[in-house]
């Protein structure tokens, strides 16, 4: 901290030299990267907003596209509490509406910001992705208390050996002005690895000028995504913040974000003093009379939501909205196919593929047709199962046959048996002359394969099909068996020749077309 409380001393030092220029390049380029950091020490000072030395903000110089901190407690401002009385409409008598988002309500758990995004943590795992809280979070259970920050409290603390969020960063617990360095600091020891969403947004750290319970706004989207990367690293998350000063946050962002059953996190100020102090989960809208209206978790009443107008914050605007996050769990398709290619390699078709993700894949079925209608298996590659990084497949089709276009597709199967079917690709293989290949296998008994090919023969510029014979004969030149006698496009084939009823001895296979005509030899052996 004595480095900290240096730079921001040379910081004052600047301000009152007046040496604006200094300062206003230093707000353009919060503008770009969000704030400027220094072993915890921000372009705002501990105390509110940018170079403020009250936490009303009274003697700061107000920057909104810097982050902003919230400074609230567990109990609501004086101003909060007496508007409340006053005008209870805006206070205790609002309740749930039937379209209200099922978002749980919690009480404030060492800082409003882990609590806030706790409550749109907590209601994911309602919705199923239920292993982000252990046990339900549909009440504020001990396990919801420790996922929101872990550790004890002022009167249970963690005993030594076993300390955690409230043991290492929220005791002492500390007001402003007085900043105290945090226990792990005065008692040197090591801290324990971040394991809940305080620790996450850095909320109390006074390496982060932040007194009890206060954290800054540009924590809380890193926060959620590492959070719950914690909890599950399978899950797909992102998040996107939006604001009043540069005209991204506005009414539809609401809307449909409440449309879509996503709650939102809005950075606000309470008492309406122009400066941020408070996040609150927001789970509804509407228009009441003349205004537009959000409805939150407040983090101080969890049986009553509260409806306040949805307005920019400035001075004499109470809960006015300065941001407001937006969180999402994609749903991945099972498998993201993202290339899937065939060529040709001598007589041989090579087929490539990848993915981008991967959930539950078991493998792929390598398919091959040459009329859409019948569909042959040709092998299997097994998956990677659960993947968010890019893989990659191959596989060579050694024998293409049935002609001279190939259609192929892959059978992507689920490890539960689930499969779905990836496009078609194509290929045409044209040989350039006719090939009698030798029978396989051979010797044989009793069947074996014969495979050929058949050249393109072009008359009058038009592709031709032949007529093509295919014979067995004896040793003494008896004719066996007519296998092929009809036209044939240009391709490659094969046929099953078999000798049963044969006996054992040479026999002879050949293919005649045109003045084409070779003869191979065989041998039956039973």
């Amino acid at each position: 901290m004595k480095e900290s409380k240096t730079i921001r001393s040379v910081i004052h030092f600047i301000l009152v030299f007046g040496v604006t220029i200094i300062l206003v390049k230093t707000s353009s380029t919060f503008a770009q990267t969000g704030r400027i950091e220094h072993e915890g020490v921000y372009g705002q000072t501990l105390e509110g907003n940018l170079l403020g030395d009250s936490p009303d903000g009274n003697d700061s110089i107000y920057l909104p596209s810097c982050p902003q901190q919230s400074r609230t407690g567990p109990i609501p401002p004086p101003e909060v509490l007496k508007r409340n009385f006053e005008n209870q409409i805006e206070g205790q008598n609002n309740l749930i509406s039937e379209n209200s988002l099922p978002v749980p309500p919690y009480s404030w758990r060492h800082g409003c910001g882990p609590t806030a995004l706790g409550m749109v943590i907590g209601y994911y795992d309602i919705l199923g992705y239920d292993d982000l809280i252990p046990g339900s979070a549909a009440t504020q259970t001990d396990q919801v208390n420790q996922a929101i920050a872990s550790g004890g409290d002022q009167n249970n603390p963690f005993p030594p050996g076993s300390e955690s969020h409230y043991e290492d960063y929220a005791r002492p617990q500390d007001s402003w002005p007085n900043m105290l360095d945090d226990d792990y600091i005065t008692q040197a020891r090591v801290p324990h690895t971040d394991n809940c969403i305080a620790d996450y947004m850095h909320t109390s750290k006074s390496t982060f000028d932040n007194y009890y319970g206060w954290c800054w706004s540009d924590h809380i989207g890193s926060a959620f995504v590492s959070y719950v990367l914690q909890q599950n690293p399978d899950y797909l998350v992102e998040f996107q913040d939006y604001y009043f000063y540069n005209g991204t946050l506005n009414w539809s962002i609401l809307t449909s974000e409440i449309d879509l059953s996503r709650p939102m996190v809005f950075l606000v100020d309470t008492d309406g003093n122009d400066t941020t102090d408070h996040f609150v989960t927001v789970i509804d809208y509407r228009t009441h009379g003349s205004r537009n209206e959000y409805g939150c978790w407040d983090t101080w009443d969890d049986r009553h939501i509260r409806w306040q107008e949805f307005n920019q914050m400035s001075a004499g605007v109470p809960w006015g909205i300065w941001g407001a996050w937006q969180f999402v769990f994609i749903t991945p398709v099972p498998v993201e196919l993202t290339k899937f290619t065939a060529y040709a390699d001598g007589d041989k078709v090579i087929l490539n593929w990848s993915t981008a993700t991967e959930v539950d894949n078991y493998g792929f079925d390598i398919e091959r047709s040459i009329d859409y209608k019948e569909w042959q298996k040709l092998g299997f590659i097994e998956g990677h199962g659960n993947s968010n990084s890019p893989k990659y497949y191959s596989f060579a089709d050694k024998k293409p046959i049935g002609g001279s276009k190939f259609k192929y597709r892959l059978k992507q199967i689920d490890t539960d048996g689930k499969f779905d079917y990836s496009d078609v690709v194509e290929l045409e293989i044209i040989p350039n002359d006719f090939v009698l290949y030798q029978n396989y296998p051979n010797p044989f008994n009793p069947t074996t394969k014969i495979k050929y090919t058949v050249p393109f023969v072009i008359a009058n510029e038009v592709k031709q099909s032949q007529l093509v014979t295919l014979k067995v004969f004896d040793i003494l030149g008896n004719e066996i068996a007519t296998l092929v006698n009809e036209e044939k496009s240009a391709g490659s084939y094969e046929i099953k020749f078999t000798g049963k009823g044969l006996p054992s001895g040479i026999y002879f296979y050949q293919l005649k077309a045109g003045k084409f005509i070779e003869t191979k030899k065989m041998v039956l052996m039973k």
